[in-house]
């Protein structure tokens, strides 16, 4: 297979997320609201998203003005409702997601067309306050919090026509430094230049229908990295104002089943 080489963003190791505090962190705040409040629910859910990445200035692109799009993927996981008042007003709803994000990328250069994609595999976190309104059978809820992420691994393609000739290749996406001798197109992200961490914030709303013992969940939302993921290209060639500033911009749409576990 005739291998493609380009530079192109990846993601930087910083510190892995301490997934046992993590946990301890959400079985605490279940804890918390099946002991205070009247209906905690279990909510399995999932759905699509179309993600992008920011960059200004072109950071993160050996190409001038490449043309920067949204990539389809999916997202999977459960949450938790914990109310925090009593009339179930306001709550609290930890989640834990396994979520696609990335993007897509054309260029036009001297020699020919580029187009590349990059995904990565996320474990994800978000910890979300959100506020209900509505009747008992049809609820509306906005939401926003902090959310954290580790991705875990990875997928890209490129094509490049050339002329007449067309190259494409396709692999993953490894978190590590490649080693010696390597063979194969899987790409190694390096920890030198790439985080795995992914910190931001997300907000969102939608809407309970009440079906059943429970409810079904229309959920949309945006999530908005504020971790800077790329910190320069194998090379290091790249001026510092070139590496800043590349971050992670997430649509997702989610299909769930609001499950009440019970109360007082």
């Amino acid at each position: 297979m005739n291998r493609v080489s380009t530079d192109h963003l990846r993601l930087t190791s910083y510190h892995a997320i301490p997934m046992k505090k993590t946990f301890l962190f959400l079985a605490t705040l279940f804890a918390f609201g099946a002991a205070g409040y009247a209906q905690v629910s279990v909510i399995p859910k999932g759905g699509l998203t179309l993600s992008t990445i920011s960059r200004p200035n072109n950071s993160g692109f050996v190409f001038e003005n490449p043309n920067v799009m949204s990539l389809s993927g999916f997202v999977a996981g459960v949450g938790f409702d914990l109310p925090i008042a009593g009339d179930g007003f306001f709550s609290v709803q930890p989640e834990l997601l396994y979520i696609q994000k990335g993007y897509k990328a054309e260029a036009t250069t001297d020699v020919g067309f580029l187009v590349q994609t990059d995904s990565y595999n996320y474990l994800e976190v978000p910890v979300l306050a959100r506020i209900n309104f509505g009747s008992e059978r049809v609820k509306l809820y906005v939401n926003a919090g902090p959310s954290f992420a580790y991705a875990l691994n990875g997928r890209f393609t490129r094509n490049v026509t050339l002329g007449p000739l067309s190259l494409s290749t396709e692999g993953k996406n490894v978190f590590k430094e490649e080693p010696e001798n390597s063979i194969g197109d899987d790409e190694y992200l390096s920890p030198k230049y790439f985080s795995r961490v992914d910190a931001g914030v997300q907000f969102g709303g939608g809407i309970g229908l009440k079906v059943g013992p429970g409810a079904v969940l229309l959920d949309a939302r945006y999530g908005m990295g504020l971790t800077n993921f790329f910190k320069g290209n194998r090379d290091n060639d790249m001026p510092n104002d070139d590496r800043a500033n590349v971050q992670n911009r997430v649509f997702a749409f989610t299909l769930g089943y609001a499950i009440p576990l019970g109360g007082k």
